[in-house]
């Protein structure tokens, strides 16, 4: 008769993978193989993740250690170098990125966590043709980009994806946040909401950008680099 392997604290390893603690983590501490711990799981009724919600967990905690990541990456770093880069293999590494949320930037999170509790659905990283959208709201067809510095400073390549998001139908909110212009929340969240609104009331703002600073205050002067682009009156 095979003798039955027990987890010590079994309630308290379930507690840590309802919170995001991956299952390969788990074994790891453990030092006990992923299948045993997946059957006791399966038998007490805990729902585990599908495969997405797995590789998106486990990217996670890749993300917070610098070295994991390029054990992970540097095979895939080596095998690109060289390479010629298509529209294919840039939609390809755009749903990825998105199945991972790769590249979440300062604030972004707080944000993203902010418009789930409103309701709106976010989808973080969301894959649009070869691009990423920071934070998309797609029911609303809004698009959240959020940048860590002045938008004055902004690069040509991001104005390149803000006007292709604005032919592509979206509406975009630029949110920047540096200098005095720090996170706060709770203004940019009224803001977003106001921003929603708009959007279900008004079908003219679709194709225009508006841009606030991480306060919330509404930011007059933007780059030059963005005067050919049709801006939300308000926003």
């Amino acid at each position: 008769m095979s003798r039955i392997i027990k987890i010590p604290d079994f309630d308290d390893w379930v507690e840590r993978y309802n919170a995001g603690m991956s299952l390969n983590k788990i074994s790891k501490e453990l030092k006990m193989c992923r299948w045993t711990i997946t059957e006791h799981f399966r038998k007490a009724g805990v729902k585990l993740r599908n495969q997405s919600e797995a590789e998106r967990i486990r990217w996670d905690e890749i993300r917070g250690d610098r070295q994991a990541v390029i054990r992970q990456c540097s095979a895939a770093w080596k095998a690109s170098k060289g390479r010629v880069d298509t529209i294919d293999s840039k939609m390809m590494r755009a749903n990825t990125r998105q199945i991972r949320r790769l590249g979440m930037g300062k604030g972004e999170v707080e944000i993203f966590n902010a418009i789930a509790q409103m309701g709106f659905s976010p989808v973080a990283q969301y894959a649009w043709n070869a691009y990423n959208i920071d934070i998309a709201i797609p029911k609303y067809g809004i698009a959240v980009e959020v940048f860590g510095r002045s938008p004055g400073s902004v690069h040509d390549k991001v104005v390149k994806h803000i006007e292709d998001l604005l032919n592509g139908g979206w509406t975009v909110l630029m949110i920047c946040i540096f200098g005095k212009h720090s996170l706060n929340i709770s203004a940019v969240s009224d803001n977003i909401i106001s921003f929603v609104d708009l959007t279900r009331r008004d079908n003219t703002v679709f194709g225009k950008y508006g841009v606030i600073g991480g306060d919330g205050e509404f930011i007059i002067r933007c780059s030059n680099k963005l005067d050919h682009l049709p801006r939300i009156e308000g926003f």
